[in-house]
């Protein structure tokens, strides 16, 4: 076998072994990042079929608002990393939509977020310290939701 096509064979098999590992640790990264929006998403689950707001449905949909799930679950626009490994949840709200988000942060570490992401103009982000602060800001996003 000559040099060139023994190092290009190298270097095939160093790709392949490459996007083996690539994948595995995206599988990884998934799976953590469910593990730690598993609060969220039971707690989402908790109170899906709750009844939301009128005003609320009114301005959102303005033409239709009768028509629609008046439930919680009928605001849910995507599960975010899908539902095998759900990090997060994006929730139709008026003028856009409020997101809650577990993502990686660099060394591995865990970040908490929830962005407010109108229909134009840029996002808004906010990120917590903790677990905690991030539920509590769902808690309190759903008390201005939720006809409770």
């Amino acid at each position: 076998m000559n040099d060139t096509l023994s190092k290009i064979r190298r270097k095939a098999s160093q790709s392949g072994e490459s996007q083996m590992m690539e994948k595995e640790s995206k599988d990884s990264d998934a799976v953590k990042r469910a593990k730690a929006a598993e609060p969220l998403i039971k707690a989402f689950e908790d109170i899906q079929n709750e009844f939301v707001k009128i005003d609320l449905l009114k301005q959102i949909w303005p033409t239709d608002f009768d028509r629609r799930n008046d439930r919680l679950g009928g605001l849910v626009a995507e599960v975010i990393g899908g539902p095998e490994n759900p990090c997060g949840i994006k929730l139709m709200v008026p003028g856009g939509f409020r997101s809650f988000v577990v993502d990686l942060a660099g060394e591995g570490g865990i970040r908490y977020t929830s962005a407010r992401e109108p229909h134009s103009g840029r996002a808004q982000y906010i990120n917590f310290q903790t677990e905690e602060q991030w539920m509590e800001f769902f808690y309190k996003t759903m008390a201005y939701i939720l006809e409770v």
